[in-house]
């Protein structure tokens, strides 16, 4: 199903992202170039660390990892990518919980593409499973 992608054009916005997401997926483009699916990993590696921090964090901690993330866009903007981001929000429920009633959860969709890949949308799958 589509959603409807941003590109992110700085660190804040990459903050909010990690502000906004309580799941994510995150994927480099096989187009890209090894030196750029290495310095998108360091960008997703970092995403995951502020996501497992949640709201636990002072507000100039957010400024400083804001700073951060603004480096990390910069340089894989210079090796000739761009960075998107899209959220879907989905409801999830187990089999084997006692209560089926189902749980709100946003997801984000974080993407390294080729700089010359205008994203409007993704394509994102219908249905939403949890990788643990």
């Amino acid at each position: 199903m589509p959603v409807k992608a941003t590109r992110i054009g700085s660190g804040e916005a990459l903050s909010r992202f990690s502000e906004a997401a309580e799941a994510v997926t995150l994927n480099a483009d096989e187009e890209i170039s090894r030196e750029a699916k290495e310095s998108a990993a360091v960008l997703f590696d970092y995403v995951r660390d502020l996501l497992d921090l949640g709201g636990a964090t002072s507000f100039a901690e957010k400024l400083s990892y804001s700073d951060d993330l603004e480096k990390l866009l910069r340089e894989i903007e210079g090796l000739g990518t761009a960075v998107y981001s899209a959220f879907r929000s989905v409801k999830i429920t187990n089999d084997s919980w006692k209560d089926k009633t189902p749980i709100p959860l946003q997801v984000g969709y974080l993407v390294v593409v080729p700089a010359s890949k205008v994203l409007e949308e993704m394509f994102v799958p219908r249905r939403f499973r949890l990788g643990f």
